[in-house]
């Protein structure tokens, strides 16, 4: 590094310790390195160079540079910054005329040579500030509430049992079986050219390793038009079973595509004894893109929506595919709550600059698809690329590291929402005993006869809540039922319109250049516009009933005051209980379609019949108007617990002071134990509240 820093800056190099390291993305460490004596005073000169430094925690001057250029090598070596992809931006830039070819290769010589702390596993759970040094400090604060209040431990278990989901995809051979045994540290998957991984495989973990052998049922078989499995030289298939335990060494005789059985199975959840899964991680090795089987393909679909990561594999030496630039274009719009993740596998086959240009014409191929398919071809800076070579190793400590930060980091979204849910919890449980100690605390000093004044004030509210709890249930029922979306218009003419004007304008293009319409493309187009329809649909319907429901929660509010500061999220509940959009059906009825038709003006027809035929079937009018009814019965349901809530305080507060008259007659040596006993357990509960605001 010093020697590096010396050739670049020459007598203007600063002694600074070099002891500081950067975490940032590869184009500002690119953008960071390229600054020399030579260029120094254009680039401070620059304000989006000087507001790179800023966000570093950087000065805008000659140590603030030298400073961020050491964090950033020390980031590359830590694997904090790809160099894979820091190289790639570095050439990009040279390209782009901001640096000469001989810095690129002056600094590119020196990026080589470093020494990446390739054998350094970044241990989830010591990660200063991160997801498991947090959770063990609120498990720490929930046991102590526990032994006075039981209700926290399901907050401690919910908090403690989050799966983090990955997502593998790839089409066959692209070495998911290798990368996958590689990132677990065992041999679990088959990696033949015979494809074992064809089934859709859920990798969870367990001390004890296990195979559950998931089949499809009658109806499924029925629609995949399956016989009975009857082949001699495999396991039978139980009547009426959907699923056997087996071990995980019979896995071959049921998954290997010699074996009929092999078509019986609708997944596998394989249990394994890794490290990496014991993280909380569970993994879903898809059957790849090229799978030919819809039920496993719409599985498979199901899984990926609810992943937090979604590694997506391609092999190094070959291009880009249409297949795999359509699937990322289409994760990037659709995935909004996945991180999405492209491995360039088999490196050994490739030299560095290859690997860099291969890099490259990957990135271009997705913006150009992005652009094609009306997509913002910015979209490819939210994936990241990595490299690996998964017979020595190379790159999967880096990928591993980059997971462990994307899941448990401290800027991780998943594991903070996880986190402040969890405080939240602890701080009304909190809240709730110190309320209740110190209601405790001031009757014990109270004559018997100010606690029984006391005991029936609390009984006439009791039976305030009583009374409030039957009112607001009956305004409520009155208001709810008034609640009426039947007339509303539910089929989206203009989207629709627009995605027939889009299918055409691509079948036109390939006509005038004598070209076979390019159906994976036509596909994505398909599938996103339409998804994008539905859930345009679905949001407005959402906000309304949000909007509706806020005034019959206001109107209440005025009348009870309980109530006043209750919120209910429409918007999550109808995320949730709306469930997956399929459009595989309706995609595949629509390049038939194609196929048969060569009068483009005649297609244009019939494509809108399919898609009006598509909506009356998806009956929106009808689903939504039922969820609804289900979302304004949870909101009732959530107004009668609070009311309940603020009852049963109410009862354990009666129930204290029956018991402190019970012992009003006792020696006062036991009165003032009790009274010191509450202070201390008060001086408690106080702490852990502190320990959780922290």
């Amino acid at each position: 590094m010093e020697q590096f820093l010396s050739e670049i800056w020459g007598i203007e190099k600063l002694f600074i310790k070099n002891n500081f390291t950067l975490s940032t993305d590869s184009t500002n460490g690119a953008i960071i390195l390229c600054a020399c004596a030579k260029n120094f005073d254009r680039f401070i000169a620059l304000e989006s160079f000087r507001q790179i430094l800023q966000n570093l925690g950087c000065e805008s001057n000659l140590f603030g540079v030298q400073k961020a250029q050491i964090g950033v090598i020390n980031g590359i070596c830590a694997l904090k910054i790809s160099r894979f992809e820091t190289l790639e931006n570095l050439e990009i830039l040279c390209d782009e005329k901001i640096i000469k070819k001989s810095h690129l290769e002056q600094i590119s010589a020196f990026l080589h040579s470093l020494k990446l702390a390739n054998d350094e596993i970044h241990n989830p759970k010591t990660m200063q500030n991160g997801f498991y040094k947090n959770i063990s400090i609120l498990n720490e604060i929930a046991d102590v509430l526990a032994e006075f209040d039981n209700e926290i431990a399901h907050s401690k278990q919910v908090a403690n049992e989050n799966i983090f989901t990955i997502s593998v995809t790839g089409v066959i051979n692209a070495g998911k079986s290798s990368m996958l045994n590689a990132l677990l540290g065992d041999k679990i998957l088959g990696t033949s050219n015979i494809p074992e991984t064809a089934n859709l495989t859920l990798l969870k973990y367990a001390k004890t390793p296990s195979a559950n052998v998931i089949f499809y049922n009658e109806k499924e078989k029925k629609e995949m038009n399956l016989g009975e499995c009857a082949t001699k030289n495999s396991p039978q298939i139980p009547p009426n079973t959907t699923n056997i335990s087996i071990s995980p060494d019979e896995l071959l005789r049921y998954t290997s595509a010699k074996f009929e059985i092999s078509r019986y199975i609708k997944m596998i959840e394989l249990s394994i004894n890794s490290e990496f899964l014991g993280d909380n991680i569970e993994i879903v090795d898809t059957p790849g893109l090229d799978d030919s089987i819809t039920q496993r393909e719409l599985l498979t679909k199901h899984f990926m929506a609810k992943s937090d990561a979604i590694i997506h594999l391609m092999n190094a030496a070959q291009s880009a595919t249409n297949k795999d630039t359509s699937f990322i274009c289409e994760t990037l719009a659709t995935s909004k709550n996945s991180r999405l993740i492209v491995v360039l596998t088999h490196a050994d086959m490739l030299s560095e600059s290859e690997l860099i240009s291969a890099l490259r014409y990957t990135k271009n191929a997705i913006k150009d698809d992005l652009m094609g398919y009306k997509f913002d071809a910015d979209l490819v800076n939210n994936v990241k690329f990595f490299c690996i070579d998964s017979v020595s190793g190379r790159g999967i400590c880096e990928l591993k590291n980059f997971i462990y930060d994307e899941f448990f980091g401290e800027n991780s979204a998943r594991a903070q929402l996880i986190l402040q849910n969890y405080k939240k919890d602890l701080r009304l449980s909190a809240d709730k005993l110190i309320e209740q100690m110190n209601f405790e605390l001031s009757n014990l000093s109270q004559s018997d006869a100010k606690i029984l004044e006391n005991s029936e004030k609390l009984q006439a509210q009791i039976n305030q809540i009583s009374q409030e709890i039957s009112q607001s249930q009956t305004q409520l029922s009155t208001a709810l039922s008034r609640l009426d979306y039947t007339k509303l218009n539910f089929m989206p003419t203009a989207q629709i319109s627009l995605i027939k004007d889009r299918v055409i304008a691509d079948l036109k293009y390939a006509k005038t250049k004598k070209i076979k319409p390019d159906f994976t493309r036509i596909n994505v187009i398909l599938i996103s516009g339409l998804r994008d329809s539905v859930i345009e649909i679905f949001r407005d319907f959402s906000q309304r009933i949000s909007r509706d429901i806020e005034n019959i929660r206001a109107s209440l509010g005025a009348n009870f005051d309980t109530v006043a500061h209750f919120k209910f999220d429409t918007k999550s509940y109808f995320d949730k209980e709306f469930g997956e959009l399929k459009f595989d059906e309706i995609s595949n009825e629509i390049c038939n379609l194609i196929r048969a038709n060569d009068n483009l003006e005649n297609l244009g027809t019939k494509i809108l019949a399919s898609f009006d035929m598509f909506f009356q079937k998806l009956d929106l009018k009808t689903n939504l108007n039922s969820l609804a009814k289900i979302c304004a019965k949870e909101f009732e349901n959530g107004i009668k617990d609070i009311f309940l809530k603020q009852k049963n305080k109410l009862f354990l507060k009666q129930k204290s002071l029956v018991e402190i008259l019970a012992n009003s007659n006792k020696d006062s040596k036991n009165s003032q134990e009790k009274i010191i006993n509450l202070k201390q357990n008060l001086a408690l509960i106080l702490e852990q509240k502190q320990k959780v605001t922290q």
